[in-house]
């Protein structure tokens, strides 16, 4: 059985470029068509529910609001990155955003309605208390991270919200102002899996637990590589550096910060709840009682 994954095209997604390129999905027996999606998390929930994708790597607070909102098409089977994600809030260089107080009200920019630019943006006036005060945002929709860049220079936006890391090289160029950061309390990313003709059928479970497995040893494989020896530069680094164009010392810096699990069938209960509640005070989930169980497939995935 092909699966069918939806990655977004960033340095996370490095252990599973490098297995795919290397053909060692294949040699270890599973079928998977690795699919970037470039306008994120939003675009991949709904190709799962659409039934063009098979499993997805997604910002947890995007995916725990798509399957809290409507459970039945897709459930989260594990999680892929541990450490949160530093939400960059960037501006365009000669805009008049200089700090996030100033956004109060304003316009951002989001890849798409239900995409981690939109749930974490709602996130934002939530914590700084700008719906409490009768000012909420507004959105427009620009796609990807050009679109993004491109409306926050010429107005169309006041800022967005996306990947330091990803957005970083704009900062560098002077095209960019990074004026803060949100970090949620919660992993970067969640492992989704469709319901109807995966999940639901035998062999589609046994396809999800296979790759899951082989999974670990490819997220192991990068880790070990990238070790540094002297002042020699290992595989993965090299890999991060030239598919991504970052410099060594970025590189490194991100490397620094991010966490992968030993085992990515591991959901923790604790952060779901916690990331449920948070998101139902920010609106963004629109029931009051959904549970964490409602939202993993407890066959496949482990409560830690």
């Amino acid at each position: 059985m092909k699966l069918r994954l939806g990655v977004v095209p960033e340095h996370f997604s490095s252990p599973v470029f490098l297995y795919a390129r290397d053909g060692l999905f294949a040699a270890r027996g599973v079928d998977v068509e690795v699919v970037i999606c470039e306008a994120g998390t939003g675009d991949m929930v709904a190709r799962l529910q659409r039934g063009e994708l098979d499993l997805a790597f997604c910002v947890t607070e995007g995916l725990v609001t798509a399957v809290a909102n409507d459970p039945q098409p897709v459930r989260v089977v594990g999680t892929y990155v541990t450490s949160p994600l530093r939400w960059a809030v960037s501006t365009g260089r000669a805009a008049a955003p200089t700090t996030l107080a100033d956004l109060c009200g304003g316009t951002i920019g989001i890849s798409r309605y239900g995409s981690g630019s939109h749930i974490m943006a709602l996130y934002l006036a939530e914590r700084e208390g700008w719906n409490a005060v009768g000012s909420p945002l507004r959105f427009t929709v620009l796609h990807n991270l050009a679109g993004l860049a491109g409306g926050v220079t010429s107005g169309t936006a006041d800022a967005f919200l996306w990947d330091y890391f990803t957005t970083k090289h704009l900062y560098d160029a002077g095209e960019l102002r990074h004026i803060g950061d949100v970090v949620p309390p919660w992993s970067s990313f969640t492992i989704a899996a469709r319901v109807d003709g995966l999940l639901a059928e035998p062999a589609g479970r046994a396809a999800v637990d296979r790759f899951l497995s082989i999974l670990n040893e490819a997220v192991a494989d990068f880790l070990d590589g990238m070790a540094v020896a002297g002042d020699q530069d290992s595989p993965s680094l090299r890999y991060l550096m030239e598919r991504f164009k970052y410099s060594r010392v970025d590189a490194l810096a991100w490397f620094a910060t991010v966490r992968y699990p030993a085992d990515v069938r591991g959901v923790d209960r604790e952060e779901m709840a916690r990331c449920l509640q948070v998101l139902t005070q920010a609106g963004a989930v629109k029931t009051t009682d959904r549970q964490p169980e409602e939202l993993v497939d407890a066959g496949l995935a482990r409560w830690i």
